[in-house]
């Protein structure tokens, strides 16, 4: 595979991966409107267009942030417990209000992975949030290096510097 140069069946594989509809994935990952969004998407799944470079990027972009996630829930040892699945976008928005469907889609992932691989996890709707664990910092990007990032940003932002 090459994330310069996705196939159909390449990008139908990381939409599911992600749970996103075509019509999902037409709209946060493409940014496509209209009235049918999903036309664009499904034509880059059946292979009768060509895949937009911009998406191949931002599918690398999501792919990677996945992978990243579930890397430091491994590291921090927190694979092994109970995790908050968010069955709608708005239930994810209670914990994450400045959050986007995307970034819901990519939680599912995470979620579904590490309760597929590993020996004791468990998916719960009704539980209280750790504020502590990695996965909830991670996405409410409160990470130390999100912070710093952050931060990076701002003083960037007040230079004038994009």
């Amino acid at each position: 595979m090459s994330w310069d140069n996705l196939t159909a069946p390449e990008l139908q594989a990381l939409r599911s991966m992600f749970f996103a509809s075509t019509t999902e994935a037409a709209e946060c990952v493409a940014g496509l409107g209209g009235k049918h969004p999903a036309r664009s998407w499904q034509r880059w799944e059946s292979g009768q267009h060509a895949i937009p470079e911009d998406v191949n990027h931002e599918m690398y972009a999501l792919h990677s942030q996945r992978a990243e996630c579930i890397n430091g829930i491994v590291m921090a040892e927190e694979d092994e417990q109970a995790v908050k699945w968010y069955p709608t976008f708005e239930s994810f928005q209670l914990d994450f209000p400045n959050a986007n469907k995307v970034w819901w889609r990519i939680h599912q992932s995470v979620c579904a992975a590490i309760f597929t691989e590993s020996q004791n996890a468990e998916l719960v709707v009704d539980m209280e949030t750790n504020k502590e664990s990695y996965i909830y910092k991670f996405f409410a990007r409160t990470r130390e290096e999100d912070i710093e990032w952050a931060r990076q940003e701002e003083i960037f932002k007040n230079k004038g510097i994009d």
